[in-house]
């Protein structure tokens, strides 16, 4: 058991085409995620304007998925992508270097990167302990890392409890809160620089969403819960130790 998050057990899932394709989400909207890049852009539009202020860098998107983020980067940087689906890593080649493995096992040396991204992974992965002890190890001293992953002790995971719909992911398989993923950090040798719940300029705030929030209590008990601040934090972080 771990003292960072709530480890859940489920079927086993292959993040290929079924996943990274055509996919249908949580309240059965059937979506073409091929189709979906500027709305994803639209979504991560600070964390791409981080990077791209900061000076030529080398840059890992680890879990990059379909490529989009990194396709964002400027040229000057230097752009690494990795990606366990073949299935995204072969649509992610046109945006950067593809590797298609998990990151313990590619043998990156120390001090490689400047930057690492992590968008919605760490829930993911077998264990976060060696993920996060990984990418602080290929970091250069002072790298930095961008870490995204829902927050499971939310305001709406709180009000909505079993109708949370991060709980429908059935690859969410470690559960984070705010302070918890702190904590974990901290404990890594990450220095926390800002954090950041995105919402409020992303596609996610809408009349619907936060009236369906204020009458939380008035829902159909069949409703999953709605977008809302707080649901996604990133962390902004260096690698200090």
């Amino acid at each position: 058991m771990s003292k960072y998050y709530e480890k859940i057990i489920k079927e086993k899932c292959e993040f290929e085409e079924c996943y990274w394709g055509i996919v249908t989400d949580p309240d059965g909207k059937v979506r073409n995620l091929q189709e979906e890049e500027e709305k994803f852009l639209a979504n991560v539009k600070k964390e791409v304007r981080f990077i791209n202020s900061l000076p030529p860098s080398k840059v890992l998107d680890v879990g990059c998925g379909l490529g989009f983020l990194l396709g964002a980067l400027e040229g000057k940087h230097e752009k690494y992508g990795l990606e366990v689906s073949s299935y995204a890593a072969d649509c992610a080649k046109k945006y950067a270097q593809i590797y298609n493995k998990p990151l313990e096992e590619l043998g990156i040396e120390e001090n490689s990167f400047d930057v690492v991204i992590s968008h919605h992974v760490i829930e993911h992965v077998d264990s976060p302990e060696s993920f996060l002890g990984e990418i602080k190890k290929i970091l250069r001293p002072d790298g930095l890392l961008v870490i995204s992953t829902p927050d499971f002790k939310s305001v709406c995971a709180k009000l909505f409890k079993e109708r949370y719909r991060m709980l429908f992911d059935k690859t969410h398989v470690n559960l984070f809160s705010f302070q918890s993923l702190k904590d974990m950090l901290t404990d890594f040798g990450f220095e926390i620089l800002e954090v950041d719940f995105p919402y409020f300029d992303t596609e996610y705030f809408t009349e619907k969403n936060v009236l369906k929030m204020l009458d939380y209590d008035k829902t159909d008990s069949s409703e999953l819960s709605p977008a809302c601040w707080g649901n996604f934090m990133t962390f902004y972080c260096k690698n200090v130790k």
